[in-house]
């Protein structure tokens, strides 16, 4: 990572790193200390109190919130590094006391390294912040296909199973899914572009956000929903027969959780409870039926409807929705959609690996390892349902 020698003034409220790489900028990491109106540069009533980079219909953009930021439709302007960026939407944020407004921009480019201002100007005053544009070695992310054979879906599940990838069931929406809104359909890949139909019913029934892994030579479902919370636990070895294994195991029915296996062991990754609840802690177990609790509280903000995998030695945690999002995003729209991503080798000490990926900040994804690659699919992002399909390449 190359920086300025000399570090300036950092007087304003923010923290943020940048990076630019082949011409793009990303917004990495976002810290603000104070969301509340009346900063060192609010004298004139126009501040930004949060911004951070945004997908808007596909394009990546910055999302500037604040006060005082809009007079009209063509006032503000806002600047990057000294380059005017384009302002490609305004608006009032609903039920905020002070009031505050969205204006959302265009990244220009290319900007050399180094500290930047991010500077919004109307015909009230100004605000700016401080940003720092680093160069960066980035993982690269490509799109396999935009619509794959399967309908549009969220809280399934994929892995792999004999060289292959899975897409097994999910909530679709409208009876997209044979005239259900709740899908019992299998799916199977062997590039993520051309996908095969294993079963349009399995003796499951339908149902969404359970979870599937690969273990004992088997492909599992465990539980879900579907018509009420279930802890069943189901296994096949062909994708079209299945075995129901137990009608309830011993732990409690739990939705949008992940269970995978790593070290000669399942672990589940905790969801959510009945009340809505989201946690954060770790579980194992070498049989199913005794668990350990790993550790209580893992670094990453408790959430549910993230995916899990394992990658590179280590279990991995993608996405997901939480209470908030950054301690900001979800406390202005009641939104908690996120993009972050998260290693560990034991389970107890957990890595960020980033804070912005680069698809749309999503949860009830799935997400599996094929080809020396972390899939990520579909999901449920913040402009509707996907069935994207993005990859994370290995790191020269």
């Amino acid at each position: 990572m190359r920086k300025n020698s000399q570090s300036p003034d950092l007087s304003e409220r923010f923290d943020t790193s940048i990076s630019t790489h082949a011409g793009n900028i990303s917004v990495l990491q976002t810290t603000v200390s104070n969301l509340s109106p009346g900063g060192p540069d609010s004298t004139d009533g126009v501040e930004i109190t949060f911004f951070q980079e945004i997908q808007f219909y596909g394009t990546p953009a910055l999302e500037l919130n604040g006060t005082n930021l809009v007079i009209s439709q063509t006032d503000p302007t806002v600047t990057l590094g000294g380059q005017a960026c384009i302002v490609l939407s305004t608006a009032d944020i609903p039920n905020t006391n002070p009031s505050l407004q969205q204006v959302i921009v265009n990244l220009p480019g290319p900007i050399q390294a180094g500290y930047h201002k991010l500077k919004l100007t109307n015909t009230q005053g100004n605000s700016e912040v401080s940003t720092l544009l680093s160069d960066i070695a980035e993982s690269t992310w490509a799109q396999a296909t935009a619509s794959a054979a399967f309908s549009v879906r969220s809280h399934h599940t994929s892995h792999i199973y004999d060289n292959k990838i899975w897409v097994i069931g999910g909530y679709t929406g409208s009876g997209r899914c044979d005239g259900s809104s709740v899908c019992s359909d299998i799916w199977s890949s062997t590039d993520g572009i051309n996908w095969t139909l294993a079963t349009d019913r399995a003796p499951w029934g339908d149902r969404y956000l359970q979870t599937s892994i690969v273990y004992d030579n088997k492909m599992w479902v465990i539980g879900g929903y579907g018509g009420g919370y279930k802890n069943d636990v189901w296994s096949s070895t062909n994708g079209i027969n299945w075995t129901q294994v137990t009608a309830s195991a011993p732990w409690t029915a739990r939705l949008r959780n992940t269970f995978i296996v790593y070290d000669n062991k399942m672990w589940v990754i905790r969801g959510s409870g009945s009340d809505g609840t989201s946690f954060n802690d770790v579980w194992s177990s070498t049989d199913g039926i005794t668990w350990t609790q790993v550790t209580a509280s893992a670094a990453w903000t408790a959430r549910r409807g993230h995916s899990s995998v394992v990658y590179d030695n280590k279990m991995w945690v993608i996405g997901g929705y939480g209470d908030g999002y950054e301690g900001v995003y979800g406390d202005l729209y009641g939104l908690g959609h996120r993009k972050d991503v998260w290693s560990s080798a034991d389970g107890i000490t957990w890595t960020q690996v980033t804070a912005f990926a680069a698809w749309t900040a999503r949860y009830t994804h799935s997400s599996i390892v094929y080809d020396n690659k972390i899939w990520v699919i579909g999901g449920w992002a913040t402009d509707g349902y996907k069935n994207d399909v993005w990859h994370l390449s290995p790191t020269p």
